[in-house]
């Protein structure tokens, strides 16, 4: 399943080193996601003051099972495995990076999760906290028969939409083919 949402979001193609490996290589990272404490899926972005140490040792154990030692950029790959399987941490993407690094200035660059960035998406929660939570209480999740859910999309998952959906259209790329 890990396999088949990296695909769907196009972190098989092209550079990608994962690109020349099969399911199997990600073997060692599903069993390390399985051996975290359930606690962890309870962690959102509206307590990352006391979790933020949290969020980025989960960065850095979910990179190490990803890469396994090999030098690769790994930022988006690892952030969007975060995403997918913890929802505690938007997807550090090119559209991401661009639009939260607008709205940080000159205080973080969001080349890689840190506590600033981490402080930066705290505070653009606690700004839009209430438009936020009315999204993540609408947005259901379905099963695989597309039956809704009794779980909501986090708010780390919310603003990671944002924050591609402003990147995207500050890039200009044309989306005329939608």
């Amino acid at each position: 399943v890990l396999w088949s949402y990296l695909a769907s979001w196009g972190m098989l193609r092209g550079s990608s080193f994962l690109l020349w490996k099969n399911p199997a290589y990600l073997k060692d990272l599903v069993e390390w996601i399985y051996d975290q404490s359930l606690s962890t899926w309870n962690i959102d972005v509206e307590n990352y003051k006391e979790n933020s140490q949290t969020v980025l040792d989960l960065y850095k154990g979910a990179e190490k099972y990803i890469l396994k030692g090999k030098n690769h950029q790994s930022v988006t790959l690892v952030t969007k495995v975060l995403l997918g399987v913890f929802a505690i941490i938007p997807a550090y993407d090119r559209f991401f990076r661009d639009s939260f690094s607008d709205i940080a200035g000159n205080e973080c660059g969001f080349s890689t999760p840190n506590k600033k960035s981490l402080e930066i998406i705290y505070q653009f929660y606690i700004e839009n906290k209430e438009e936020i939570e009315k999204l993540s209480n609408e947005t259901k999740v379905f099963d695989f028969n597309g039956q809704p859910t009794k779980y909501h999309y986090s708010k780390a998952k919310i603003i990671d939409m944002y924050g591609f959906q402003v990147g995207y259209l500050k890039s200009g790329i044309d989306n005329s083919f939608r």
